[in-house]
């Protein structure tokens, strides 16, 4: 909702019943299994294991990864590409090649093997070049969300009053919360939920999706070979995706979608900077952590056996709202 200024005497009666509710709070035990442990559960998602995995994957991807195709038997108007990496199961036997992408294109508008492959270590080179400049120190929260509208590759740098975060967990459906969220100036998706079908509870109105690279696995692998653009904005193809990568070798995804783009079919996505990827997994593992021990619970420890990778269903900053 639009923030509206409080006369005097309602300001004052506001702080009053803030004051109490503080106040209770502070009289009476709380209920949360997780309230007492949460700098823990900071601290613990703070640490960027899943980071330094990620890093080495796309290292190990620009040193020895192999790009090959095949015909299908459709006349040739489509191939299958084939992303590889070496690997050793043991001491003793030579390496095998393990398939850790495969994907049908047309044959008439992507680049042969050996451009597709030059392509993909450029971009696994930018990514590796954006994780190291992170680590030598441009790491600050504050530093990411002053440079958010940049990260997210918006053009017009201005300010919006209200915004609304809307997620894929289905928690609107039947709520009706539709014309509220449109109200808000600026309205952000996440994961690609659908709006078609669902406007009275979730709003119609898309200003941008953020995305993880396995929604753009689900909808380009599928797609790439008959749809312009790959079909992966749902929403409309006017708001653009913003991605940040889960997974290295996704990167190529975006050079197949890319190369079958067209002016009527435009594939808008743009590569999160690294900063944000960090931001964004150290906030869904902070909500995974703290969701692990209210319903196990177990110390959050455990997380790593049993992580459910769930996330928070909503939350609100600072005029924000996320439904």
């Amino acid at each position: 909702m639009r923030r509206r200024h409080l006369p005097p005497v309602m300001f004052l009666a506001v702080l009053l019943l803030v004051s109490l509710s503080f106040c209770r709070h502070l009289l009476v035990p709380s209920q949360s299994p997780y309230t007492d442990d949460d700098a823990l559960l900071r601290q613990l998602a703070a640490i960027d294991v899943g980071g330094d995995q990620i890093v080495a994957e796309a290292a190990a991807m620009l040193a020895n990864a192999s790009i090959s195709s095949s015909p299908t038997h459709d006349n040739h108007r489509h191939r299958l590409l084939y992303l590889r990496l070496p690997y050793s199961s043991n001491g003793t036997s030579g390496p095998r090649q393990r398939t850790m992408l495969r994907l049908r294109v047309p044959s008439d508008t992507l680049p042969n093997d050996g451009s597709l492959l030059a392509g993909f270590r450029a971009s696994l080179r930018s990514f590796l070049r954006a994780h190291q400049h992170r680590r030598q120190g441009s790491n600050n929260v504050a530093g990411v969300m002053g440079d958010l509208p940049g990260l997210l590759g918006l053009r017009r740098r201005r300010r919006f009053r209200t915004c609304a975060v809307v997620g894929n967990s289905g928690i609107l459906l039947g709520a009706g919360r539709g014309p509220q969220i449109d109200a808000h100036d600026f309205v952000i998706r996440l994961n690609n939920a659908p709006v078609a079908g669902f406007a009275r509870d979730v709003g119609a109105r898309t200003s941008l999706t953020l995305a993880h690279s396995f929604v753009l696995h689900r909808c380009a692998a599928p797609s790439a070979a008959t749809t312009p653009g790959c079909a992966c904005h749902p929403n409309g193809r006017a708001a653009p995706l913003a991605m940040y990568v889960s997974r290295p070798e996704h990167l190529l995804y975006v050079l197949a979608c890319n190369a079958t783009a067209t002016p009527a079919a435009p594939f808008r996505l743009v590569l999160t900077d690294a900063r944000l990827d960090a931001l964004c997994a150290r906030v869904a593992k902070y909500y995974s952590l703290r969701r692990f021990v209210a319903d196990t619970g177990e110390p959050a420890s455990g997380w790593a056996r049993r992580r459910d990778g769930r996330a928070p269903t909503s939350t609100t900053r600072r005029g924000c709202r996320r439904w």
